[in-house]
């Protein structure tokens, strides 16, 4: 996994996305986990995931890659529980 330096207003930011969300992440680790993939994603270059909203997002919740792969759009920019799902899984 990369590492990323995060200061304490990325941090604070992450948190307040989440809370607004409501998401309930039950370990620190879990936190730091979801707060890392999402600012993987925000800095790849070539971005290659697409942002699927709810309820779409939904039928991709149950792959095998899903919880490893998938980043919760905690900024809401999309809706709430829409994902940016890796473009090579995206169905067409």
């Amino acid at each position: 996994m990369k590492t990323f330096i995060l200061n304490s207003e990325d941090i604070s930011e992450a948190l307040i996305q989440m809370n607004e969300l409501q998401l309930y992440i039950p370990t620190k680790e879990g936190i730091i986990e979801e707060i890392e993939k999402y600012f993987a994603a925000k800095q790849l270059p070539n971005n290659t995931y697409t942002i699927i909203p709810w309820p779409e997002s939904q039928e991709y919740m149950n792959k095998s890659w899903f919880d490893d792969e998938a980043i919760l759009d905690i900024e809401m920019k999309h809706g709430s529980s829409a994902y940016f799902i890796p473009t090579k899984y995206i169905k067409t």
